[in-house]
């Protein structure tokens, strides 16, 4: 009857600014904490594709989905990069692009972000950022908010 989730992960998917009706790729979405927090914050509304290479972690997706009653999840696995090619430009956020990890690490976080975006060329920007640190009362987490020009 519950769902048990760290309280810095659920700081993620607001980070999105993912809104009813939208259609939300969660490009990494393993058990799916994320996914769920997405599909309550759209209301049920909308599509959310999540994504893993693994199927083990989508079927406990789904079971979560169900017994939640959200029902705009479509769990997929990722068969080599022809998953991603069929999704591409297809959707209004991609959880990926709000990039996020576990770490409070420069290196893996703000240094990662400034890489990718200079490797594009311009085509990206970044919009926000934030690091949490385990001061605050949560596990370490950084997110940094990237938009496609």
């Amino acid at each position: 009857m519950f769902e048990v989730q760290d309280a810095g992960s659920q700081l993620i998917a607001p980070f999105l600014k993912a809104e009813p009706g939208q259609k939300v790729i969660d490009a990494c979405a393993g058990g799916g904490g994320k996914t769920l927090h997405l599909s309550a914050i759209m209301q049920n509304k909308g599509k959310i594709i999540a994504l893993d290479v693994e199927d083990w972690k989508l079927e406990n997706l789904r079971k979560r989905a169900k017994r939640a009653g959200a029902n705009n999840i479509e769990a997929q696995v990722i068969v080599a990069d022809k998953t991603i090619e069929q999704l591409r430009n297809h959707a209004d956020r991609l959880l990926l692009m709000v990039y996020s990890t576990c770490s409070i690490l420069p290196s893996e976080n703000e240094m990662q972000v400034m890489k990718f975006i200079e490797e594009q060329n311009g085509a990206f920007e970044l919009i926000n950022d934030k690091t949490i640190y385990p001061s605050e009362g949560f596990d370490g987490f950084y997110m940094s908010l990237i938009k496609k020009k």
